[in-house]
C-alpha cells in the first residue's frame, strides 16, 4: 500500500506540473492500481475464492474507507501540485524537474476561473477627445476641431482636395481610419461624407456613442453645406435630454435651434438612426 501511495502521489504531481496529458495520466493511474490489485493475498497465493475467514480479508466497510482516504490524498495532492504550479514555476527550470521538498496542505482542487474570453470589454472613454467650448453654439473645442477637420478634411478652396485621414482617440489613442465615400447629389451637386466608426463599447459623458461623421454638400457656383454628427446608441428622447442637462439646448427634428455664426447661419438638432440618434450641427448659407 506505501509503494501504491508513493507511486501515485509521483503520478499526481507530475500531471498537475504538465509533464503528463490527462490521458496519461488517468491510464498510468490505471495502471497502478490494476498492479496494487493483483498483489492482494488472494491474487498471490491462489486462494481468492476461500471463504473470508481463511484470507483473514478485512470487512467490506474498511476496505471502502482505506479506499476513500487513498482518493482523497490524491485529490489533494493534484490541488496542491496545481497550486504549486500557478505559483509560477517554469516546466523547463531545474526547480519544476524536481519534487518540491515540502507542499501545502491538502485542500479541494478549486473552481476553474470563468474564461476571459467571456469577460466583458472595458469600455473607451472619449470624454477627452470630444469636448465643446460652447456648447449652446455646438462650438467644439480646438482639439476636437482638428478632430473633425481630420475625419473630412477641408478642400482649401479645392474641391479636389476634400479628402480623410486618420484619427487618435480614447485614453489610448487608438488610431481610427475613417470610411470616406463621395457621390452625386441632385443635379451636378456633390456629397462628401466620412465616418470614423469607434470600437465597442464607448462611451461619452454616460452615452454609448457609436461613432462621428462629417458630410459636405457641395453646390456649383453656390456656397455649401457642412454637416457635423456623433452618433449615440441612445433613442432621440434619452440623449436630447442627456444632451440638455450639458448645456446643449436641443429640440427634435424636424424642429431645430439656431447657430450664431459671422459668416453663415446653422442649426442643431437631435436626429433620428437606424440604429439609435445623432447630435446634428450643420452650417451654410
Amino acid at each position: 500500500m506505501d509503494d501504491q501511495l508513493t507511486q501515485l502521489e509521483r503520478l499526481a504531481l507530475l500531471h498537475a506540473q504538465g509533464a503528463l496529458t490527462q490521458e496519461e495520466f488517468a491510464a498510468e493511474k490505471a495502471r497502478i492500481l490494476s498492479a496494487a490489485h493483483d498483489q492482494t493475498p488472494e491474487r498471490r497465493t491462489g486462494t481468492w475464492d476461500k471463504p473470508r475467514a481463511e484470507t483473514k480479508q478485512p470487512p467490506r466497510k474498511v476496505q471502502r474507507k482505506t479506499a476513500m482516504i487513498a482518493l482523497a490524498g490524491l485529490a489533494g495532492l493534484i490541488g496542491a501540485g496545481s497550486y504549486y504550479v500557478l505559483r509560477g514555476q517554469d516546466s523547463t527550470s531545474p526547480a519544476a524537474s524536481e519534487p518540491p521538498t515540502s507542499l501545502p496542505a491538502p485542500s479541494p482542487t478549486p473552481t476553474p476561473a470563468a474564461s476571459t474570453d467571456m469577460a466583458p470589454a472595458t469600455a473607451m472613454p472619449l470624454d477627452d477627445s470630444i469636448q465643446f467650448a460652447n456648447a449652446a453654439n455646438c462650438e467644439a473645442s480646438k482639439g476636437t476641431e482638428a478632430l473633425f477637420n481630420n475625419i473630412l478634411t477641408p478642400p482649401q478652396g479645392d474641391v479636389a482636395n476634400i479628402s480623410a485621414k486618420p484619427i487618435r482617440v480614447g485614453p489610448d489613442q487608438i488610431e481610427i481610419i475613417p470610411a470616406f465615400n463621395k457621390q452625386a447629389g441632385e443635379g451636378s451637386d456633390t456629397v462628401y461624407e466620412s465616418v470614423a466608426t469607434f470600437p465597442q463599447p464607448s462611451t461619452w459623458h454616460g452615452l454609448r456613442v457609436t461613432g462621428v461623421s462629417a458630410s459636405l454638400y457641395v453646390i456649383p457656383e453656390a456656397d455649401s453645406t457642412y454637416t457635423r454628427q456623433i452618433r449615440f446608441k441612445e433613442d432621440p428622447g434619452a440623449l436630447r435630454a442627456a444632451l440638455n442637462r450639458q448645456g446643449f439646448n436641443l429640440p427634435r427634428a424636424p424642429a431645430y435651434a439656431e447657430l450664431q455664426d459671422d459668416a453663415c447661419g446653422g442649426s442643431m438638432q437631435i436626429v433620428d438612426m437606424p440604429e439609435g440618434s445623432a447630435l446634428q450641427c450643420s452650417w451654410g448659407c
